[in-house]
């Protein structure tokens, strides 16, 4: 707005006494598996949280790779697939990437349980 400076437009953040420290208490992800979201039945088209979840998401990207006869994937067409945007596959590809060394490359089958105890733990 005409008028206000840069110097005008700044903000101190103000700490107190505590300082820039915070309690890591409360802040943990809680353990367990959680409970899946159900469709309530007047709305069928809406997703819930859990058709997003990255769990739901990695396990229906695995399927897709464990389909793909040379192990390759065109990340592009997954997103399409998986109907997500393209970040969300990348997000997908970390969730494996921190996993990788839980896992053989060719053991499929105990990826989607794997899954689960990366992202719920």
């Amino acid at each position: 707005s005409p008028g206000v400076t840069l110097s005008a437009a700044k903000r101190r953040l103000e700490l107190g006494e505590s300082g820039h420290q915070y309690l890591a208490e409360g802040l943990k992800t809680p353990k367990g598996k959680g409970r899946a979201a159900t469709r309530s039945p007047d709305s069928p088209k809406k997703k819930t949280r859990y058709d997003t979840s990255l769990g739901l998401l990695t396990k229906k990207f695995i399927q897709l790779l464990s389909q793909s006869p040379d192990g390759v994937l065109d990340l592009n067409r997954a997103a399409e697939v998986l109907k997500v945007q393209k970040r969300r596959i990348y997000d997908i590809t970390n969730v494996l990437e921190g996993i990788s060394d839980l896992f053989d490359a060719y053991d499929l089958e105990k990826l989607p349980s794997l899954v689960d105890e990366f992202i719920y733990s």
